[in-house]
């Protein structure tokens, strides 16, 4: 919400409105869609395009403005962000930080892959694009939300994620991330382990079992398999995390101790980077760490 409003204030835009009513939804869902072939509803509280929806009927808008008036009846109180359903042709995002004397640093740039509406990796961007965005005045509009996050008394990580779309129009503001950011993380680990042909792009697998995981097996079977990365290879795989894929076994242990039996299908994320020289390359290694993974009786969504 905040985001929208700094956009309008800041740009100019008028294409993200915030509501807080039911009436106010249907009547601003009508107005875009008499405009636009399609629209989006936004929940405040979704986090990496989770909890938005895409409509593009009247009909939609009515059942769902009717499920939002039976939960305002019971007390409920409303609040979506509605714009429309660009054609986009390129996602990024921009990390800077707020110094606590309120200066700007600013750190990368990064690309981001969306798939269905929801966050799927990031890669840093690449020189020309950056140079493009700096003749266009996008780095003023960065700099002038810094003001304006410090004015309001927060310093520290920032990422501020952008569009641009397939006719050339530049929205800088699309949502405002106070806090460290996937993109941060991948610029930091480019700038570490990237060479001249090769570089990161930081990514996730949802991942489902039902035995105990055995984090330390996986990076023993990659590394036979040649998929994991090693200066040496100079690309490959490199797992991020392990707590996000075990943390469900906490839950699997308790209730085995409380005399549950049944062994329950286990979810969570592995987070990698996969550094290569080009897409093609970089598939291939997604694709043999899936084909590994299911090898071992691990499921892996798309």
């Amino acid at each position: 919400m905040y985001s929208a409003e700094l956009s309008k204030r800041l740009t100019g835009s008028n294409e993200s409105y915030p509501v807080h009513s039911a009436d106010e939804l249907h009547n601003v869902c009508q107005t875009i869609l008499f405009k636009h072939k399609a629209l989006l509803i936004k929940d405040p509280f979704g986090v990496s395009g989770k909890g938005n929806i895409k409509i593009d009927s009247i009909s939609a808008v009515k059942r769902l403005v009717q499920y939002i008036q039976r939960q305002e009846q019971r007390g409920a109180n409303t609040a979506f962000i509605v714009e429309p359903f660009f054609d986009v042709e390129r996602d990024f995002s921009c990390q800077f930080h707020l110094e606590p004397d309120g200066s700007f640093r600013f750190i990368s740039m990064q690309q981001m892959l969306n798939h269905h509406l929801a966050y799927l990796g990031s890669y840093s961007m690449a020189k020309e694009a950056v140079y493009e965005l700096e003749n266009r005045g996008y780095f003023k509009v960065m700099e002038n939300i810094g003001s304006a996050l410090y004015e309001q008394g927060y310093f520290g990580p920032v990422c501020v994620d952008s569009m641009q779309l397939t006719n050339g129009t530049l929205i800088p503001i699309v949502e405002i991330n106070a806090r460290k950011s996937m993109g941060l993380i991948n610029h930091y680990l480019d700038g570490w382990l990237a060479t001249d042909h090769r570089q990161g792009f930081l990514t996730f697998l949802s991942l489902g079992y039902r035995n105990h995981f055995d984090y330390e097996a996986m990076l023993q079977d990659m590394e036979r398999a040649k998929l994991l990365f090693t200066p040496l290879q100079g690309e490959g795989i490199v797992p991020l995390s392990s707590a996000t894929l075990l943390v469900n076994e906490l839950y699997r242990d308790r209730d085995v101790s409380m005399g549950n039996e049944e062994e329950p299908f286990l979810k969570g994320r592995l987070y990698l980077s996969v550094f290569a020289k080009d897409v093609e390359v970089r598939m291939r290694l997604l694709s043999g760490t899936r084909a590994l993974l299911a090898s071992q009786g691990v499921s892996v969504y798309d």
